[in-house]
Formats: C-alpha cells, sequence, structure tokens
C-alpha cells in the first residue's frame, strides 16, 4: 500500500515543524538545574551515603569509617542497643601517634591510613 501524500510533501512539513520540537524541549535552565543531580556532582555533597560494616567477632556490634569534607572518623555500632559512638578518641590517638613518632599529627586522615 502506498501513500498518497508525495514524499518532498513530507520533507517539506518535517523540516518546516522541526524548530517548534526543539521548542518543546525546555528552557536551559531546567537542563543546568538537573546536571546538579548528576552522581559525579552529587558526590561533593554527601560524605556518608555508604557504609561498610566490620562486625566484631560473633556480636551485635560492628564499626565502619564515615569520610567527611575535612577528617575521616570510625564509629561503633551496637545494633543491639541501637547505639552508635566514635570508636575511639581520635584526638587522643593523634596526639599519641604523634609522641611516638615524634612529629605533629594534626588529623586524623593523615594518622589513620585510608
Amino acid at each position: 500500500m502506498t501513500s498518497s501524500i508525495p514524499r518532498w510533501a513530507l520533507l517539506f512539513f518535517g523540516f518546516l515543524l522541526a524548530p517548534f520540537s526543539a521548542l518543546s524541549q525546555g528552557p536551559l535552565a531546567d537542563y543546568q538545574r538537573a546536571e546538579r543531580l548528576l552522581p559525579q556532582k552529587m558526590r561533593k555533597l554527601v560524605f556518608s551515603g555508604d557504609v561498610t560494616p566490620h562486625w566484631i567477632a560473633k556480636t551485635n556490634r560492628f564499626c565502619y569509617r564515615r569520610v567527611g569534607p575535612k577528617e575521616t572518623t570510625f564509629v561503633l555500632v551496637d545494633a543491639e542497643k541501637n547505639t552508635s559512638a566514635p570508636a575511639f578518641d581520635h584526638t587522643q590517638l593523634a596526639a599519641a601517634l604523634s609522641r611516638n613518632s615524634r612529629r605533629q599529627e594534626g588529623s586524623v586522615r593523615r594518622v589513620v591510613p585510608g
């Protein structure tokens, strides 16, 4: 079955209507706002989005590393009691390591490998 509309007419109206379909895509500002939500941009805004638990023997407790914008800390979680607290005193550990290594450790990021 052949079409009764000539092929040249379809091409003509196609080119005539093409600019209108481009206008229906939305303004550039919408695309720029949406671009801020791309995963590579969100990684800079969300610091503790994933937790890799390290379970302690056969208990209901685990620890994990929390990476923040300026420092890295370790958190101890007791799932049975529904509590969480720092796994150790990060400042005290940095001071002890500084004394033992005879150099100043200013942040936990330098103290704890990771």
